[in-house]
C-alpha cells in the first residue's frame, strides 16, 4: 500500500525530506582573511628584498654576505606558513599560536645576525685599527631595512587572532619587542658616549676640538631623544606618541633606503656609507622596526584610548610641533657651536653657515607658534597653525638646500640627516593630517567652526543636530549650550540636575563614545542631564585651556578620584558615575516592557571583537545589561576587565573566570 505522499494529487514524495539535503559547499580556505594580511606579507617581502641591495657594513652589501642572504631567504619562506596552515599542509594539531611561534622562530636567525654585527661595530669603535680592514665594522642601512622586514614577517595576522588567549599573548610579546628595541637604541647611544669619553683627550688637542666634542655630545643626546622618546611614549600607553612614532619610522625607512645618495656614496667604489657607534647616529637603526611593531593588529591594546576622539588628534599635532621645536632648536645650537669653533680656530665664518643657524631657529619658532596658537584656541587657531606649519616645511626645505653645500662643516653635520627630513617633511605632514584628515576632527570643526561669537540679534544659539563635543573648549569663556536648547532626553531628568560646569580638564566621554554607532545623527541628551557631578568631593573644576587638559608625556593622563584609594583606570575617567570598589551598584529602575532601551547598543556589539574600544567603554557605562557580553569579548581591554571584576556581578564573574580559563 502506497503512502499518502504518493497518492495522486498528494504532496511530492521528496517534499517531506525523502532525500537528505545536498552537502553544504565547503568554504574557501582563505574565507575571513582580510586584505590587510596579504598587504602585510607583500610589505615584508618588499623590505627584505630591498635590503639585499643596500650596504650591510662599510665593505659589503647585504647581498654579498652569504649568511645575510640565507637568513633573508629563511625569513621570506616563513611567510608561507600562514598559507600552508589554511591549505591543511601542516601537521595535525597545529593551531594559530603554533603557526605564530614557528614563524617567529624562523626570523630569529636574522635578529641574531644583526646583534652579531652590532657587536662587531662596537669592537671596531674601541680599536686603533683602520675601519673596514681587520673586521667589517659599520651598521649599514640594510640592517635597519631588513630588521623592519623581519618585524613585519614575524608579526601576527588578523586572521590568526581568533581567541582571547592568543590576543593576550601576542600583546605581551609586542610590548616586549618594543622594550627590547628601546633598550637597543639607548645602549647604542650609551656606547657612543663611552667612545667619545675614551677619545676626549685626542679631540681636545685639535684646533677647535672643543667644538667637535660639544657637537658629538649634543648630537648623541638628540639622536637618543628622536629614537627613544616616541618608543617610550608607546610603551607607556600614549596613543598620540604612537602616531608620532609611525611618522618618524616612515621617514627613517625612506632615509635608509636612499642612505647612499643622501651621504654622497660613490657607486662602484667598494666602500659603503653606514652608521656606527663611533659617531652618534647608531640609535636610528631601530626606528623602522619599531614602526612595524606598532602597526600590529593588537596595537589598540598597547595604548589607552582618548575621549573624545578629536582630543587624540589634537595631542598628535601638539606633539608633532613640539618635536619639531626640540629637533630644530637642538641642531641650530650644534651648528652655532660649529660656527663659533671655526671662527676661533682661524678658519673664518661663511655667510651661509650663519644663515643655516638662522633658518633652524626660525623653524623652531614657527613650530612653537603653531602649537601655542592651536592649544590656546583649537577652533579659531587652526588656520594660523596650518600657516605656521607650512612655514616650517618651507624653512626645512631651505635648510636642506643649505646643507647640500656644507663643504666646510664637519662630515657629521654636512649631510642630509634623518632629523632634517623630519623637520622638513615627516612631522609637519603628521600635524597637517591630524588637523585635516580624521572624521572626528572634521566633525568637531563643522560644529565649532571658528571662535564662538555672540549673535548680534540677541537670539539664543540654535541647537545642533548632533552632540556638541565637550572635550575641547572653543574659548575660555564660551558658555555651554543651555539645557532648554536641546531636545528632550529619552530618560526622565533627575529632580535636581547637576549644574552645568565649564569645560574641564576631564572630558565627559559618554555621549562621544556613542557617536560612532548611532544609526543617524540624533540629538544628544542635554548637557545638564549628564552625570557630571559624580564626584561629590571633587568640587567645581576650574576652567582650563586645552593644553592643560593634555595627558602627561606618556599620554596616560591624571585624574583626581577622592572616593578610591588605588590609581584610577582609564575607564574610571570615562564612566564618571560608576560605583566605587567594594560598593554594590544600585539596581536600575524596572523599565516598561514595551519601552525602548535608553541606549543604541546591542549584545552583538558588546560581543564583537572588532567593536572600537571607546564603544566598549560606552556600553559598559550606559548598558549594564550588556556588561556580561563585554566580559567575554576578547578585545575588551585590561582596565575595563578590572573594572567589571569590581562590580560583584555573579554572571560577569563567571564570564571572567571562563575567559581566564
Amino acid at each position: 500500500m502506497s503512502s499518502p505522499d504518493e497518492q495522486p494529487g498528494g504532496p511530492h514524495p521528496y517534499s517531506s525530506g525523502g532525500y537528505p539535503p545536498p552537502p553544504a559547499k565547503r568554504p574557501s580556505a582563505f574565507a575571513g582573511v582580510p586584505v590587510r594580511d596579504y598587504v602585510t606579507d607583500a610589505v615584508a617581502v618588499l623590505l627584505l628584498l630591498v635590503s639585499l641591495g643596500l650596504g650591510w657594513d662599510y665593505r659589503y652589501t647585504a647581498g654579498e654576505r652569504l649568511e645575510v642572504v640565507l637568513a633573508t631567504v629563511l625569513s621570506v619562506l616563513s611567510l608561507t606558513l600562514f598559507y600552508l596552515a589554511r591549505f591543511g599542509a601542516l601537521p595535525r594539531g597545529w593551531t594559530n599560536r603554533t603557526v605564530l611561534a614557528a614563524r617567529a622562530l624562523a626570523n630569529v636567525p636574522y635578529v641574531l645576525l644583526v646583534v652579531v654585527y652590532l657587536v662587531l661595530d662596537v669592537g671596531v669603535a674601541f680599536t686603533d685599527e683602520v675601519v673596514g680592514e681587520v673586521v667589517p665594522g659599520g651598521i649599514g642601512p640594510a640592517v635597519a631595512v631588513g630588521l623592519a622586514g623581519v618585524a613585519v614577517a614575524a608579526g601576527p595576522r588578523v586572521a590568526e587572532l581568533g581567541s582571547a588567549r592568543t590576543v593576550e599573548l601576542v600583546t605581551a610579546w609586542t610590548r616586549r619587542a618594543l622594550v627590547a628595541l628601546l633598550g637597543v637604541a639607548l645602549a647604542l647611544q650609551l656606547v657612543s658616549l663611552v667612545d667619545l669619553a675614551t677619545n676626549l683627550a685626542d679631540l681636545l688637542r685639535l684646533d677647535g676640538g672643543w667644538g667637535l666634542v660639544l657637537v658629538s655630545l649634543g648630537g648623541t643626546l638628540l639622536v637618543a631623544l628622536v629614537a627613544a622618546v616616541p618608543v617610550l611614549g608607546v610603551v607607556r600607553g600614549s596613543a598620540a606618541w604612537r602616531w608620532v612614532l609611525l611618522a618618524v619610522a616612515t621617514t627613517a625607512t625612506f632615509w635608509f633606503v636612499f642612505y647612499g645618495p643622501f651621504h654622497g656614496e660613490q657607486p662602484g667604489s667598494g666602500f659603503h656609507t653606514a652608521l656606527t657607534v663611533a659617531t652618534w647616529h647608531a640609535g636610528y637603526v631601530v626606528l623602522p622596526a619599531a614602526g612595524a611593531v606598532v602597526l600590529y593588529p593588537v596595537w589598540s591594546r598597547l595604548v589607552r584610548p582618548v575621549a573624545p576622539p578629536e582630543r587624540e588628534w589634537f595631542d598628535v599635532a601638539h606633539r608633532s610641533w613640539l618635536s619639531v621645536v626640540v629637533i630644530a632648536a637642538g641642531y641650530a645650537l650644534l651648528h652655532l657651536v660649529v660656527v663659533v669653533a671655526s671662527g676661533t680656530a682661524g678658519g673664518g665664518v661663511r655667510a651661509w653657515e650663519v644663515a643655516l643657524v638662522v633658518v633652524l631657529v626660525l623653524t623652531a619658532l614657527a613650530a612653537f607658534v603653531a602649537r601655542t596658537v592651536h592649544a590656546g584656541d583649537p577652533a579659531g587657531g587652526r588656520p594660523a597653525a596650518l600657516v605656521a606649519t607650512f612655514v616650517v616645511v618651507a624653512l626645512g626645505i631651505v635648510a636642506l638646500a643649505l646643507l647640500g653645500d656644507a663643504d666646510a662643516l664637519p662630515r657629521l653635520l654636512g649631510q642630509v640627516d634623518l632629523s632634517d627630513l623630519l623637520v622638513a617633511f615627516g612631522l609637519p605632514t603628521l600635524a597637517t593630517v591630524a588637523l585635516l584628515g580624521p572624521a572626528s576632527v572634521r566633525q568637531w570643526y563643522a560644529v565649532h567652526g571658528g571662535a564662538v561669537r555672540q549673535p548680534w540679534t540677541g537670539e539664543p544659539q540654535p541647537a545642533f543636530a548632533h552632540p556638541v563635543p565637550t572635550g575641547v573648549p572653543t574659548q575660555a569663556s564660551a558658555p555651554v549650550v543651555p539645557p532648554t536648547a536641546q531636545p528632550a532626553p529619552a530618560e526622565p531628568l533627575p529632580s535636581q540636575p547637576a549644574p552645568v560646569r565649564p569645560v574641564t580638564a576631564e572630558p565627559v566621554a559618554e555621549e562621544h563614545a556613542a557617536e560612532p554607532v548611532a544609526a543617524e545623527p540624533v540629538a544628544a541628551e542635554p548637557v545638564a542631564a549628564e552625570p557630571v557631578a559624580a564626584e561629590p568631593d571633587a568640587g567645581p573644576a576650574p576652567t582650563v585651556p586645552l593644553q592643560r587638559a593634555e595627558p602627561d608625556a606618556a599620554g596616560l593622563g591624571e585624574t583626581d578620584h577622592a572616593t578610591t584609594q588605588e590609581e584610577p583606570t582609564w575607564f574610571d575617567e570615562y564612566a564618571g558615575d560608576d560605583p566605587a570598589e567594594g560598593q554594590e551598584p544600585e539596581p536600575a529602575a524596572p523599565a516598561h516592557p514595551d519601552a525602548a532601551p535608553a541606549h543604541p547598543f546591542t549584545a552583538e556589539q558588546a560581543s564583537d571583537p572588532s567593536t572600537d574600544l571607546e564603544v566598549l567603554a560606552a556600553i559598559a557605562a550606559q548598558a549594564p545589561e550588556l556588561r556580561v557580553h563585554l566580559a567575554s569579548n576578547p578585545s575588551t581591554y585590561p582596565d575595563l576587565l578590572e573594572w567589571l571584576g569590581r562590580l560583584g556581578d555573579p554572571q560577569i564573574d563567571a564570564a571572567l573566570a571562563a575567559r581566564r580559563g
